[in-house]
């Protein structure tokens, strides 16, 4: 289990404009809502298939022009993928 306060320790390891992403559950493109149960999992920030720090500004492939979203980017990836 993951604290609040552990939390705010783990991303501080972080640059400050770092973009958070969260996995989410999908749907499958489905046009209606389904009730199905959830199950939530506790984040281990200890454990590195719980998270994924991405830092496009080091990536010798990405060009200014062509990949221009990535360009000066850095992502955090949190979740548990199940799938």
């Amino acid at each position: 289990m993951t604290t609040t306060k552990e939390l705010i320790e783990f991303l501080k390891k972080f640059p400050e404009d770092t973009v958070v992403e969260i996995l989410s559950a999908d749907e499958c493109g489905r046009d209606y809502e389904s009730y199905t149960s959830v199950n939530f999992e506790n984040l281990d920030l200890t454990n590195d298939e719980h998270f994924e720090f991405t830092d496009w500004t080091k990536n010798s492939i990405v060009n200014k022009d062509k990949d221009h979203s990535l360009y000066n980017l850095k992502t955090l990836e949190l979740g548990i993928d199940n799938s």
